[in-house]
């Protein structure tokens, strides 16, 4: 009650700025000369006086709104600036957008869902295992729900093995384990292109500490891999430390698609190839 008081006196103590177009109505307070509307007004105060205070018309309400509108959209620019600081630069997510996507595409639809829904997938720690042929869409629309997540303020990040193994090797051990943390507790960790690694221990060593820490936070994970299913779930297979643990928490969906990489890039470079040709031969 003090600290309300004490605001109101605060308040008292202005008073409005008459601009050119404003005028005092019949009782003697500043109005707005574009919308008509109170600039000041006469309050009662708490010792029972009455005082003329300022309040905003509404056009002032409007820039305030407006103000604060673009500094929340200002916030929300920087946490996602934040969120990306781990994982794709945000260039590469740019075009990774349900808006791009083929709405009649492989897993599109799946994928759509799940960002829709992630709050009851993240309840039931339920993440997504895309996997098949190169160049089918997998990394794409693993991007598509980061981007999703990331643009309403979700801490999504999106990496692949190499390059956790190539920062984490150069941070010193204070930034590492930050690093570490933050890969473990965001909300989703999307891991692309599991299975280029080769036969590299440090990777798989990483990739495998990454996902256990994942799992046992009860963190969901999306993970994409160029490897068919028989390669995944067979017992002699170097990733199989790794599939133990992500099988449990990862549901498989399989892109069978034929490779869609590049097909638009190379259709665009024919298509201006016989514009300039034809054009020349005219």
């Amino acid at each position: 009650m003090v600290k309300a008081r004490e605001a109101a006196e605060r308040l008292a103590g202005h008073k409005a700025t008459k601009m050119p177009g404003d005028y005092l109505d019949g009782d003697g307070c500043i109005t707005c000369g574009v919308c008509n509307h109170r600039k000041e007004s006469y309050v009662k105060w708490f010792d029972g006086s009455v005082k003329l205070v300022p309040v905003m018309c509404d056009c002032e309400k409007a820039k305030w709104e407006k103000e604060k509108l673009d500094q929340e959209r200002r916030q929300d620019a920087f946490r996602i600036r934040q969120i990306q600081a781990y994982g794709f630069a945000p260039s590469q997510l740019q075009e990774m957008t349900f808006k791009h996507a083929d709405p009649e595409g492989e897993n599109v639809r799946l994928a759509a869902a799940y960002a829709r829904h992630f709050d009851e997938m993240k309840s039931q720690n339920a993440g997504l295992l895309f996997y098949g042929n190169c160049g089918t869409g997998k990394t794409f629309l693993a991007g598509c729900i980061v981007n999703y997540l990331q643009h309403r303020n979700r801490t999504a990040f999106m990496t692949s093995v190499p390059t956790l193994v190539q920062e984490l090797s150069s941070w010193n051990r204070d930034d590492k384990t930050t690093a570490l943390d933050r890969i473990r507790n965001c909300e989703l960790l999307v891991i692309d292109d599991l299975g280029v690694e080769n036969e590299d221990k440090k990777s798989l060593e990483v990739a495998f500490r990454v996902i256990d820490a994942r799992v046992k936070a009860n963190r969901p994970m999306i993970i994409t891999s160029n490897l068919n299913g028989q390669d995944l779930m067979t017992d002699e297979m170097k990733y199989k430390r790794i599939y133990d643990r992500i099988k449990d928490v990862c549901k498989p969906v399989v892109f069978k698609g034929k490779s869609r990489r590049g097909r638009k890039n190379h259709a665009d470079k024919w298509e201006e190839v016989d514009r300039i040709l034809e054009g020349a031969a005219q």
